[in-house]
């Protein structure tokens, strides 16, 4: 890989901050030390990279098969549904997931990660992770999907 392309890829991480408005008045610089730069379209795009790699390497493969093709997951930001043909699945691939998100220093974050049934079938039970409860929701904010039958967990 090119050295201008590392260096780049650096800069996302490097001398991040921000500074606060209220009315007029703007405060002093703070330094940033965690999160994804924001409103950089190679942040996205890395991130996006990152899931397919964390996907690849689960023990534990989710999807879904609509016509002819399979779906195992959607990404938007730094959000990730994983798509499963059965609830039950929901425990094993998401500990799945969890595992290969440590591999690159990356946590779920347990209070908004959560299971919803994209189909006609009732709610499921919650389920627990590591400890964690996963709620079981009748509608999140990340994607609405014209998929019936299946389940989605969505992990922020």
């Amino acid at each position: 890989m090119p050295d201008s392309i590392l260096h780049l890829i650096t800069a996302l991480r490097e001398n991040t901050g921000a500074r606060i408005r209220v009315g007029l008045k703007l405060s002093s610089r703070i330094s940033t030390t965690s999160g994804v730069r924001q409103c950089r379209i190679l942040a996205p795009i890395l991130f996006c990279f990152a899931i397919d790699w964390i996907v690849q390497q689960m023990s534990f493969n989710p999807g879904i098969t609509v016509g002819s093709s399979t779906f195992i997951h959607l990404v938007y930001a730094d959000n990730t549904a994983l798509l499963l043909p059965l609830a039950m699945d929901a425990a094993t691939s998401l500990k799945s997931f969890s595992e290969s998100t440590s591999h690159l220093g990356l946590n779920i974050s347990s209070p908004k990660t959560k299971l919803q049934n994209i189909g006609s079938s009732p709610k499921p039970a919650d389920i627990s992770v590591d400890g964690n409860t996963v709620e079981s929701v009748n509608s999140f904010y990340l994607f609405t999907l014209a998929v019936y039958n299946h389940w989605m967990v969505s992990v922020v």
